[in-house]
């Protein structure tokens, strides 16, 4: 057996003993901490996060692992600043699949009492089996007495005992299949509710690697922003009407929903009215080359161009790290004091030069699982002016309408609009302000107090020839009786037919104190009309075409 020398344990010892300290200064140098969202700025598609991590660090290089971030974000709009006495050395972000395995603890709870259900429905299973195999042993042992037969006394015993038995028997069997059917029911909504839950279970998060180095031992904040997918905002609208003296009341909300693996607990929101999606970069035109008799290569080669046009319009932009928006500042001093009926209230707006931001001043949480939580973000008086309107063709109901004036300066998006008029819903309609001039008209329902009429005037229907000519006169008449008890203005719709064809010849006879558009055909006619008044509008047109032809539709 060999003897080491103590001399040369010494030399081992002094020379493992650095890279023992160094190993063992480089496993307390790291950290994991949670990023806790403080504010996040939610476009029509995609979000902007911005967190904060607050720890302590040791003397030289540390690796703080931040976890608690969602794993499908744009690792390119990734931004960490720190502060202290530290120097930021590197930054690196990678997925954490394992910590997406974790259940929510609400469907942990589900899956707990699932379970609990199952086990009792388990146990009464069993006993009603055995309640069955008691009962069909007793049916099967029905032979007593043998050859010596049995007393009198002795039967009466053993019947008593069947009956008695088999009642109790069957009383459990009973008794226990309620309690199963109650069991069987609870157990299927939990499954239900489970199904729902997993539906939207946690996805996978991510983490991002910060390495710093300090001096010594410090404290070190980190502000950290990023962009993630599968959140977004769409507008919707409420338009109230109390009467039709008042201006109508619209109230500007917001659905807002993120599906990003971590959920958004009392945070600062606001909403901007960008798409990062689309891509800023302006299209560019090509040269506009006219051939004579292309041959279909040519054509191919000119749609290409065209197409490679189009793809380059509509092609979406990475966000670079300098263009990212900046976290939106704090609350100012004294909101928390402030009492409002409504969020709106609180709400800021604030224009940029190329978006609306509207900042949310009371914190908003917004769980991870996709569904659409509903935001206030605006109240506005917009001026209006109310009048009645008909196509009696088509209908014989009166519309109220509103005509809303400056609308345009309340930064609308495209979106539904559920319309109330006196604290009534009387239906949706569609605000598009792309596709409206400087009025905007919305329906709010029908009035039956304002009584329509058209009917056909036979006599006035006849057909005529002269020479090659066929002419048909048509005639109609149109009646509007007002029930309500204060005035009101009323537009009718009507229409004459347009011909398209210069054999074709369409004149309108009587009815031309309305407004007639000559190139739809449609006829308005504008009238006030008194408490009980009654007004009727006569409507008479004739056709003349070539005899020999015949006009469809007519």
């Amino acid at each position: 057996m060999h003897v080491i020398p103590q001399s040369v344990i010494r030399v081992f010892a002094l020379i493992l003993i650095p890279f023992l300290a160094a190993a063992g200064a480089q496993a307390q140098n790291r950290k994991e901490v949670s990023a806790t969202v403080k504010d996040v700025t939610v476009f029509l598609q995609r979000a902007q996060v911005f967190s904060t991590v607050k720890t302590n660090i040791t003397a030289g290089e540390t690796e703080v692992a931040i976890i608690n971030v969602p794993s499908q974000l744009d690792a390119a709009s990734l931004q960490v600043e720190a502060k202290g006495k530290a120097t930021l050395l590197s930054i690196r972000y990678e997925n954490n699949y394992l910590a997406g395995k974790t259940k929510p603890k609400d469907v942990l709870l589900v899956e707990d009492s699932l379970e609990n259900y199952t086990n009792q429905i388990r146990t009464l299973n069993d006993q009603i089996d055995i309640f069955r195999k008691e009962e069909g042993m007793i049916l099967a042992n029905q032979s007593i007495g043998g050859e010596k037969g049995v007393t009198l006394d002795d039967l009466e015993d053993i019947a008593d005992f069947f009956r008695q038995r088999l009642n109790a028997i069957r009383a459990n069997i009973l008794k226990n299949e309620i309690k199963l059917k109650i069991l069987n029911e609870k157990a299927q909504n939990l499954r239900n509710q489970l199904g729902e839950m997993n539906n939207r279970r946690a996805l996978p998060t991510g983490r991002i690697l910060v390495n710093v180095s300090a001096e010594n031992a410090t404290p070190l904040n980190l502000e950290i922003s990023y962009v993630v997918y599968n959140a977004g905002w769409q507008p919707t609208y409420d338009l109230r009407a109390t009467n039709t003296k008042s201006p109508m009341k619209l109230f500007y909300k917001a659905n807002v929903y993120q599906n990003t693996g971590v959920s958004w607990n009392n945070v600062n929101l606001t909403l901007a009215t960008t798409n990062p999606t689309i891509g800023a970069t302006k299209p560019e035109l090509q040269p506009w080359y006219l051939y004579f008799n292309q041959t279909l290569s040519e054509v191919t080669v000119a749609k290409s161009k065209r197409f490679s046009m189009r793809s380059a319009a509509k092609m979406p932009v990475t966000r670079s790290i300098n263009e990212s928006a900046a976290p939106p500042d704090a609350m100012e001093d004294g909101w928390g004091d402030m009492a409002a009926d409504v969020v709106s209230d609180y709400t800021q707006t604030t224009e940029s030069s190329l978006s609306v931001n509207f900042k949310i001043g009371i914190p908003y949480s917004v769980p991870s699982d996709g569904k659409r939580q509903l935001v206030d973000v605006q109240q506005y008086d917009v001026p209006a002016t109310y009048k009645y309107s008909a196509v009696p063709k088509l209908s014989t109901d009166a519309f109220l309408l509103a005509q809303l004036t400056g609308w345009d300066e309340y930064n609308i998006l495209p979106g539904e609009a559920n319309i109330f008029m006196e604290g009534t819903f009387t239906g949706k309609t569609v605000l598009n302000p792309q596709a409206t001039g400087d009025t905007l008209k919305v329906s709010l329902g029908r009035d039956k107090r304002v009584v329509i009429t058209r009917e056909k005037v036979k006599e006035q229907k006849s057909k005529s020839f002269l020479g090659n000519t066929r002419k048909e006169d048509r005639s109609y008449l149109i009646a509007v009786r007002n029930t309500k008890n204060e005035p009101l203005e009323i537009a009718i719709e009507d229409q004459i037919p347009v011909s398209n064809n210069k054999e074709i010849e369409v004149e309108l006879e009587e009815g031309s104190n309305g407004n007639l558009d000559k190139a739809t055909g449609k006829i308005t006619w504008n009238l006030n009309l008194k408490p009980n008044e009654t007004k009727k509008i006569p409507l008479k047109f004739s056709v003349k075409y070539p005899k020999n032809q015949t006009v469809p539709g007519l």
